[in-house]
């Protein structure tokens, strides 16, 4: 999905703004047992007196949110117990209304969620459960396409609209360099790191608006950090600042922490000890930022490893290119994945840690893989992925005393 908007935007909601309907095939109602082939016409949630989701491009006062061709909701009938069905925008264009074509069960009130996932699980008859993701891909003046999730309710006889969950960070960067990866760490009124990515459920009950909370059932996953990953790079202007844009759940983050790194293989850390409020369908704009590079300490200085052991805060990096131990790792006679001791990695993520925030701003840079410690102590694990988000290798990280 292409989606744009104003700095701090707000996508209040007019029922009387928007245009939403649910068409039956020319078929008989069928019984639960069967699904039915129906389309929806949706619209994302707007205002039409402020005019906040209608718009061009950058530099306009208003900007868009947009259905993209080929964009696919989730769509059921109850809440019980069950995986999402798949609808998919049949519109050939980029488009305010949409058309999403599937099927489902018939009933009296629809639910629905963007973007689909064959992960989507409905729970206890009031629960939605996703996952926000804690790599997120750069778009050019926008956020990434499916970065923003949105749900959406109703009955075939009401109107049905989206609403999003998330907010927007947009980060205005200046300097020389090309930017490869950001990450944005939140932290609490006492220093510690907030969940931020992995695993949530939205309240489908809602009245007005939606909220989502963090699940702490069924082992979940809840992850510290997120990271923009700018794929080949995104050059700096000196003097004009290049937006950069991350989606977040909304929150009060008491401090924060920025790691921006760029494709030479430096890294610059931004530490700020001012609230920083993220709302829901809100986009947050920071102060221009002017990129300068903070010295990092090479855990592989030694050599190459599976596992590194961090004892006191501050910014490392690890060799990304060779896979644990190198050649001297590889045992001749051994089943093995590769008989190649080195890779090439083209992005890098931090796939889960025992205790949230034991490193943040995990971020890929020139054959190498940055982080900070953040002094909390515990373990963690972070992999090098190839251009599809495959995973290559990936290290131990033990951070103690």
């Amino acid at each position: 999905m292409k989606k744009t908007f104003k700095y701090l935007f707000i996508l209040t909601c007019s029922l009387a703004s928007v245009v939403s309907c649910v068409r039956f095939d020319e078929q008989d109602i069928p019984e639960q047992e069967t699904k039915v082939k129906m389309t929806f016409t949706a619209q994302i949630e707007g205002d039409a007196e402020t005019r906040t989701v209608l718009g061009g491009k950058m530099g306009d006062e208003y900007r868009k949110v947009l259905w993209q061709p080929g964009d696919s909701i989730g769509v059921l009938n109850n809440l019980g117990y069950e995986y999402m069905h798949k609808f998919v925008n049949i519109e050939d264009e980029v488009s305010e209304i949409s058309t999403f074509e599937g099927e489902t069960y018939y009933g009296d009130t629809y639910y629905m969620f963007y973007p689909y996932s064959n992960k989507l699980y409905a729970r206890d008859y009031d629960k939605i459960e996703f996952t926000i993701p804690s790599m997120q891909t750069y778009a050019k003046e926008s956020f990434a396409s499916n970065a923003m999730p949105m749900v959406a309710k109703g009955t075939p006889q009401s109107t049905i609209q989206f609403y999003s969950l998330c907010g927007v960070l947009a980060l205005n960067i200046t300097g020389s360099e090309t930017v490869q990866s950001i990450s944005f760490t939140g932290k609490d009124a006492n220093g510690n790191p907030m969940t931020i990515a992995g695993d949530y459920y939205v309240n489908m009950n809602y009245y007005d608006t939606p909220e989502i909370f963090t699940r702490d059932y069924d082992s979940p996953t809840h992850l510290a950090t997120v990271t923009l990953n700018c794929g080949e790079g995104v050059a700096l202007d000196a003097s004009e600042p290049t937006p950069f844009y991350i989606v977040l759940p909304p929150a009060t983050y008491d401090s924060f922490n920025i790691i921006i790194a760029t494709t030479d293989g430096k890294v610059m850390l931004k530490e700020s000890t001012n609230p920083l409020t993220i709302k829901r369908a809100n986009a947050t704009k920071t102060g221009a930022l002017t990129y300068v590079a903070n010295e990092t300490i090479d855990l592989s200085t030694l050599g190459t490893a599976n596992s590194y052991i961090v004892t006191d805060p501050g910014l490392y990096s690890i060799n990304a290119t060779v896979i644990g131990n190198g050649e001297f790792g590889l045992i001749d006679g051994e089943p093995f994945h590769t008989t190649e001791s080195t890779i090439e990695p083209a992005g890098a993520y931090l796939v889960w840690e025992d205790t949230p925030g034991v490193i943040g701003g995990v971020t890929p840079s020139e054959g190498r893989i940055n982080f900070m410690a953040t002094g909390v102590e515990g373990n963690a694990l972070v992999a090098a992925t190839d251009a599809d988000g495959k995973i290559l290798w990936s290290w131990h990280i033990w951070v103690a005393d």
